[in-house]
């Protein structure tokens, strides 16, 4: 999902400020919503993302949001990550609108901690073993 790292908004904020900085509520692993992911669960758009995994406890868990939940609106808005993001960043619950089967329904969220960092943190007083992995061996193809 995260498509090509050396291009990424992560990998970028990593080497500018050290760190990633993201809103966290405990889903951990999501997939988007395409036509045939939607038939599957009986979803009838293909707009969102459907919840993979998550963490037992966290503040998604406890509003509700499960395994093979499509999330299709964040505060009343069709989804989209830049959305969900900045609904994190505004430190106060989110509405979810989510959709199960035949069933929509809004669960609130309540996370109102702003962005917080990941594991991943860059320690300054080390080398930047990043750029160099993620660096590709041969020029790109024109």
């Amino acid at each position: 999902m995260l498509g090509d790292p050396a291009s990424g908004r992560w990998h970028r904020a990593l080497r500018v400020r050290g760190r990633v900085v993201r809103g966290w509520i405990g889903i951990t692993r999501v997939t988007g919503l395409n036509e045939e992911t939607a038939a599957a669960l009986g979803i009838r758009g293909e707009q969102g993302v459907v919840v993979m995994e998550l963490i037992r406890g966290s503040p998604a868990d406890r509003a509700g949001v499960a395994p093979g939940v499509g999330i299709v609106a964040v505060n009343g808005f069709k989804f989209s990550g830049d959305r969900l993001r900045d609904a994190l960043k505004a430190k106060a619950p989110v509405d979810l609108l989510v959709e199960n089967a035949e069933f929509y329904r809004t669960l609130r969220v309540d996370y109102s901690a702003g962005e917080r960092y990941p594991q991943l943190e860059r320690d300054a007083d080390k080398a930047d073993a990043l750029t160099a992995i993620l660096t590709p061996l041969a020029p790109r193809q024109k």
